[in-house]
């Protein structure tokens, strides 16, 4: 289902192959499921062993040769293991975390967030979203969102990526 009357959306793992002629083909490249159907028996161990390597490649594979490098730092646990495996394939000087948030009702995400980046010796910027940014970001978020989307943190993530926007161009986030 999308906003618009006869336009449709792609399944996850999906592709859209069209020709010359307009002839289109769906097809599927990737499918979680299949993933489950294979049978492994693995040891604790093996499986953190292997979640390490397959994130560090992940991380590994999308770093640019040189320039600034930015991650998004929220104070999670997915943020925080990005930020962690970052260190271990750039340079610190190269790395910058950032974090935006709100004075109410969480205060302390943006302390926990800075905290992180604190401990892994890691540039740490912040935006403290004010009841303002909403009137005049939102106008901009609602246009530059593909589909409306029910996003609590929607303004956050802009927040945080206008302030990385300004010093990198490869920002790494675990939103997905």
């Amino acid at each position: 289902l999308t906003a618009i009357s006869g336009v449709n959306k792609l399944l996850p793992g999906h592709y859209l192959k069209v020709n010359l002629q307009r002839e289109s083909q769906i097809g599927q490249h990737w499918s979680f499921s299949q993933h489950l159907e294979i049978k492994r028996t693995l040891t604790k161990d093996e499986v953190y062993d292997q979640l390490g390597y397959q994130m560090e490649q992940a991380v590994r594979n999308g770093l640019p040769k040189s320039g600034k490098v930015g991650a998004l730092l929220t104070g999670n646990l997915g943020s925080s293991a990005l930020a962690w495996f970052l260190t271990h394939v750039a340079t610190r000087d190269r790395l910058t975390t950032y974090s935006a948030g709100y004075e109410e009702p969480n205060p302390e995400e943006l302390e926990k967030a800075a905290e992180i980046a604190r401990s892994l010796s890691l540039h740490h910027k912040e935006k403290r979203i004010q009841p303002e940014d909403v009137f005049d970001e939102l106008p901009n978020i609602v246009w530059n969102l593909d589909e409306p989307v029910a996003d609590p943190f929607a303004l956050q993530t802009w927040s945080m990526g206008k302030l990385a926007a300004q010093e990198c161009s490869t920002v790494y986030a675990d939103l997905g």
